[in-house]
């Protein structure tokens, strides 16, 4: 129903509607060069692999009021040009570049207004050179860049909320200008090669979801006392990880801990102040003796335990009515 209003708005020329939503559609304009000011908005989700089909990266500097941009890359698809250079940015609010081929973005491309930014599964080794000023950036999105070395710097972008690494799989250095963004609810690194988070304490008051699952050099967790509102900590798959940083235990919204094939881990912290704690999972880790269950929370629903010797001298008590608790013996 909406697609067909917007074709009412001019059945002749595409360009000369607001939005932009068939493959036709869009590789027509892209292609002929025939966009407007009227285009405020492009999205094409999908692109069949049958063709080449040879676009005109200019085509796009007539789109003076474009606002939203998504776009699925295709290895048919052959641009002319650096389609960020031809890019307005004035308008641009919102930006989602799947597949995205180019190294790193063009010096000229400055979308100082965007509210959310996506560009995964993207070419790139880094995304701007330098501090760029993203005041209304609220989501980062580079997951599954896997030649991506390093974030940027994100000084310019202090209101970001939610940033995803994921699946970067060159990424091994993060940019101290993390530390700088209070406001940050969700930070999700998993699959990185990244050796350390932070050093020292650093203040995420709105911090609740970390991920650094499967980052295999994480040698430690860092202090996380300045993180008060964290629910949902991923350790698992972080085999070089031996020591959960003691101040886990000062995270009273804690919710959820994954701790499974983190390989070096001997010591479970201890956890007892975790009184919102309901799901542990700690399987196949280097954990030798069970935990006395003084030191797990009674809030405990899901709690899944593996250790590699058995020896019911050396733990603690093992009934506990408010888990969920199974163990199994590895040698």
């Amino acid at each position: 129903m909406g697609q067909e209003i917007v074709r009412r708005e001019c059945h002749e020329e595409p360009g000369r509607r607001s939005r932009l939503c068939g493959l036709e559609d869009v590789f027509h304009v892209l292609k002929n060069d025939t966009g407007s000011d009227a285009i405020k908005g492009i999205v094409m989700d999908f692109c069949p692999e049958t063709k080449e089909i040879r676009i005109n990266a200019k085509a796009l500097s007539k789109m003076r009021k474009l606002r939203f941009f998504k776009f699925h890359e295709s290895q048919t698809i052959k641009w002319r040009g650096k389609p960020l250079k031809y890019m307005p940015t004035n308008e641009l609010r919102f930006l989602e570049w799947s597949g995205y081929a180019s190294r790193s973005w063009p010096s000229s491309f400055q979308p100082n207004n965007l509210t959310i930014l996506r560009m995964y599964n993207s070419r790139m080794k880094q995304l701007w050179k330098g501090s760029m000023v993203f005041y209304n950036l609220k989501v980062l999105d580079v997951s599954g860049s896997e030649d991506l070395i390093k974030t940027p710097d994100l000084t310019g972008a202090p209101n970001l909320e939610k940033l995803d690494f994921s699946g970067c799989r060159s990424l091994c250095e993060l940019h101290p200008s993390i530390e700088a963004i209070k406001g940050l609810e969700e930070l999700r690194m998993s699959g990185s090669r990244i050796k350390e988070l932070w050093k020292g304490l650093v203040v995420f008051e709105n911090l609740k979801v970390l991920d650094v699952s499967d980052s295999k050099n994480l040698i430690k967790t860092p202090d996380l006392t300045g993180a008060p509102l964290l629910e949902n900590l991923n350790l698992s798959g972080c085999r070089s990880l031996c020591e959960v940083h003691p101040s886990i235990g000062s995270l009273k919204r804690l919710k959820e801990l994954w701790l499974n094939k983190c390989s070096g881990l001997k010591k479970l912290p201890d956890l007892s102040r975790l009184e919102c704690l309901t799901d542990l999972w700690a399987l196949e880790t280097a954990l030798t003796q069970i935990p006395s269950l003084d030191l797990i929370p009674k809030s405990i629903r899901e709690f899944h335990l593996e250790v590699r010797e058995y020896n019911s001298v050396d733990h603690g008590p093992i009934n506990c009515t408010n888990a969920s608790l199974r163990t199994s013996k590895r040698t």
